[in-house]
């Protein structure tokens, strides 16, 4: 988004990192499989994760992008699909929508 770069892999877990200092942001726990596809919303205010274990996070900024060591008592956003393999995500502008690109049949 500019101002922070986000990754995932196979520590399943999601680290923003704040581009001015090189430093981790946040580090977001909640997947149980590795993150395979991550996307910020159009106007940054929240990244959404997917994952082998065939759920979406939805993050928002404002409340999980605090230091490491801080502790919050706020949930993103989850859902769970039937897909195993998603392989892309994409926040659609308006926001509210997220798309997932799979392998494979959907059911």
């Amino acid at each position: 988004n500019g101002q922070h770069l986000a990754s995932g892999g196979d520590d399943r877990r999601v680290r923003v990192w704040d581009l001015a200092t090189g430093g981790v942001l946040a580090e977001l726990k909640g997947h149980s499989a590795p993150i395979t596809a991550l996307d910020w919303s159009k106007d940054s205010s929240t990244l959404s994760s997917a994952s082998l274990d065939g759920t979406v996070f939805v993050w928002n900024s404002a409340l999980h992008f605090k230091p490491p060591t801080s502790e919050t008592t706020e949930n993103p956003a989850k859902y769970s699909t039937n897909c195993s393999t998603m392989l892309s995500l994409q926040c659609l502008p308006r926001g509210n929508l997220v798309a997932v690109g799979t392998q494979g049949p959907v059911s």
